[in-house]
């Protein structure tokens, strides 16, 4: 399972430096739901993009419970779980979409005005 996390550093920072072993582990297991079951298990690589410097590689921490013996990944807030592109790249591609998303639907209102929405 992985956990978003907001960091105090940007995706370059966080790339560049230690900011993988500053992060702590969560204070209840999302599996078994135990408090402060938390064993260090290490860290996985995994790559991420950036409109300024392509292809990062960043370093991911994981913890083990003690108790139910599950993994949790803490993954940085900047990154999509499972996804090689960061948020901020989709916010900045998505943004011409919403204006041509607006100007479509007020062309289309008084179109669609009589039938109702699903």
């Amino acid at each position: 399972m992985q956990i978003l996390r907001t960091v105090p550093a940007s995706v370059i920072d966080y790339a560049n430096g230690s900011f993988h072993q500053t992060i702590e582990p969560p204070n209840e297991c999302p599996h078994c739901k135990n408090r402060g079951a938390f064993s260090a298990l290490g860290y996985y690589s995994r790559n991420v993009t950036n409109m300024e410097r392509g292809v990062l590689r960043i370093l991911v921490r994981r913890f083990r419970c003690v108790v139910c013996r599950r993994t949790v990944s803490i993954l940085p807030s900047f990154a999509q779980p499972y996804r090689l592109v960061l948020n901020a790249t989709i916010a900045e591609r998505s943004e011409g979409f919403t204006v041509v998303n607006t100007q479509l639907h007020r062309a289309c209102a008084p179109i669609c005005a009589p039938f109702p929405s699903p």
